[in-house]
């Protein structure tokens, strides 16, 4: 069937999404999490967080970002490389929306996640002169 949909996290997403990530996002979220960052409590909070399911099953959680803090947070599992092409599709949709309301964007990487850099540098994101506690930091605007 291969149809992509989203809707606000729940917290089996937030299970699946963990037990099903790749090797280096789960370093990067325990390095977070070291951080004082809670993936879980982040991801549950009411309207804070959307899931992109693939018939169903999530693919990635994204928290989204707030005029307070314009940081934007996904994981993606293991599946979510395999659909990667349509993935970017509506990531790009999704982060246009964002611009359009916020006028900024900022996520953070681990120096270390040269697949996440990748993808985010082909979604538009560039790198800034600093860096959060071990993270890259990127924005697009």
């Amino acid at each position: 069937m291969n149809k992509l949909t989203h809707e606000w996290t729940k917290d089996w997403h937030v299970d699946y999404v963990l037990k099903n990530i790749p090797k280096t996002i789960e370093g990067d979220i325990r390095y977070a999490h070291q951080r004082g960052f809670n993936f879980r409590d982040a991801c549950l909070k009411e309207h804070s967080c959307i899931t992109y399911l693939m018939d169903g099953i999530p693919m990635a959680i994204v928290i989204c970002p707030t005029k307070d803090d314009p940081t934007l947070w996904a994981i993606f599992t293991n599946d979510a490389l395999k659909i990667r092409f349509t993935l970017y599709k509506y990531t790009k949709i999704l982060l246009n929306n964002i611009i359009r309301e916020l006028g900024l964007i900022r996520v953070a990487v681990r120096k270390t996640n040269d697949i996440a850099y990748s993808w985010l540098e082909h979604l538009g994101f560039k790198l800034q002169d600093y860096t959060f506690q071990g993270f890259l930091v990127l924005e697009l605007k």
